[in-house]
């Protein structure tokens, strides 16, 4: 099965078309590659269309992580050279093999994991240590996403993890490679070496000032300042607007009755699994547990997994393959399954608890119902707003007056360059982590008005550029 799934990302096919796509951008650029089509589709992987908009994100998430690394001193062209396009849809390709498996398979996983992954995550954590919402909306917003994308991604990645998992569980190296591995990390050598002082090294020779000024002059684009741009921008975005709305209780309760097939519970089992290679293995552990031993130690034993791997937590009959689901279902609270073959190998279940399937009354459903509904009319607001700035503007309003007439908050940026820099080579503080956001900045006229840019998070931008300093050849005293 393993090798099916890297049937896809190997291919003649997929070099050539990573390769046509890399010189497609380095010809014109990520934002007009795909010009003339909406959001055209760059590849298929079985039923799975991977669009331009998720090569591009992916692109995207790349380039920042790589200037991150290198201090921010790689630019677009030099990250294309490094392969940047091809590794991003490479990313995606992999991701898109391992979810139509998922899709054959089944497979899913239960809100109940998904809540307390986000939940535990320390990203989304305030200062006392609790979940905080606000946070979590405004972390996934600053990546360009929103909640159900941000969910829909999370659960995949889950998947994906639990697919490899199943793969390699079991499996044994050949005793060549053990003995190379373990030689190599066994190995002990003895050796001498002499500490040299560089202070004992006489300087090198100061160059004089001709040579200094020839080398400046020779070499101009290395000391060159890129173009900067001064900018003031009103932003609107959902998260801002929370506090200003109140939902009745009236339209909360008739949202209940509305939406109340999502709030039907099915039957769920609190469930750990293991997955081991061979029915005779999957027996070996069993009989180690009837004598006694502990579920999660002869499991971790036997794979080498972490015990939170076992750990499947809440399930339903549609998060499990039909031939677990109708053996796992009938267990009761400690009772550990007999081994079961599926395609992924050999499983032995064992239920911790039993809940049986109800509605959530209005009172436990409440706070879900609101929470959503706060979303959903915030970030129709942010829209209306938008239109009202927009008129505003046409009555002959300036940006800053608008924006007080419609009490938004008005932010400005000093001098920051197309990769999101001060003069100073630091990443801007206060910048939008938003694509959209800089695209927008170096493609406006100085004060021209600009449309509204739409980014992530249903976030909504009004830029005006104030200031456009182009690129200069710094002096030789500032960088003698």
């Amino acid at each position: 099965m393993f090798q099916r799934i890297l049937t896809n990302l190997k291919s003649w096919a997929i070099k050539i078309f990573l390769g046509l796509i890399a010189l497609s951008f380095a010809v014109w650029g990520v934002g007009d590659i795909f010009r003339g089509n909406s959001d055209p589709v760059v590849a298929s992987i079985g039923n799975i269309k991977i669009r331009a908009s998720e090569l591009i994100r992916e692109y995207d998430r790349e380039l920042k992580q790589l200037r991150e690394m290198s201090g921010g001193q790689i630019d677009a062209e030099q990250a294309r050279a490094f392969g940047i396009v091809e590794s991003a849809l490479q990313q995606i390709i992999n991701r898109a093999s391992l979810d139509q498996h998922s899709g054959v398979f089944a497979m899913g996983v239960p809100d109940s994991l998904i809540a307390r992954e986000i939940r535990s995550s320390p990203n989304f954590r305030n200062q006392a240590g609790e979940f905080d919402r606000r946070l979590f909306e405004y972390a996934i917003a600053q990546n360009s996403m929103d909640e159900e994308s941000f969910i829909a991604e999370l659960r995949s990645d889950i998947t994906r993890t639990q697919i490899i998992n199943s793969l390699i569980t079991g499996i044994k190296s050949p005793n060549t490679m053990t003995e190379a591995i373990w030689k190599f990390r066994g190995e002990q050598r003895s050796a001498e070496f002499v500490i040299i002082d560089g202070t004992e090294f006489t300087k090198s020779p100061t160059p004089n000032p001709q040579e200094l000024d020839n080398f400046h002059r020779e070499n101009q684009q290395m000391f060159t300042k890129p173009e900067y741009r001064t900018v003031t921008y009103v932003a609107i975005q959902p998260v801002d607007l929370l506090d200003e709305i109140d939902i009745e209780e009236d339209i909360i309760r008739s949202e209940y009755e509305y939406r109340i097939n999502e709030f039907i519970i099915p039957d769920q089992i609190d469930l750990d699994m293991v997955v081991l290679a061979t029915e005779e293995a999957a027996l070996r552990a069993l009989d180690r547990i009837n004598q006694g031993e502990n579920f999660a130690d002869v499991s971790i034993g036997e794979t080498g997994l972490e015990e939170t791997d076992l750990m499947l937590g809440l399930v339903s009959r549609k998060n499990l393959l039909p031939e677990l689901a109708d053996i796992a279902f009938t267990l009761l609270p400690g009772d550990i399954s007999d081994p079961i073959e599926s395609d992924f190998g050999w499983h032995l279940l064992k239920v911790n608890d039993v809940l049986p399937g109800h509605t959530q009354n209005f009172t436990e459903a409440r706070n879900t119902i609101r929470e959503s509904l706060l979303v959903d009319r915030a970030v129709d607001l942010v829209f209306e707003l938008s239109s009202h700035f927009e008129d505003e503007l046409a009555g002959g309003a300036s940006l800053e007056e608008a924006a007080r007439n419609l009490a938004l908050p008005v932010e400005r940026i000093e001098m920051v360059d197309v990769n999101g820099f001060n003069p100073d080579g630091e990443p801007h503080v206060g910048l939008p982590r938003m694509t959209e956001f800089l695209e927008s900045i170096f493609k406006a006229s100085r004060g021209a008005d600009t449309p509204f840019v739409e980014a992530g998070g249903n976030t909504m931008y009004k830029i005006r550029v104030d200031q456009i300093i182009g690129p200069a050849v710094q002096p030789l005293d500032n960088v003698r």
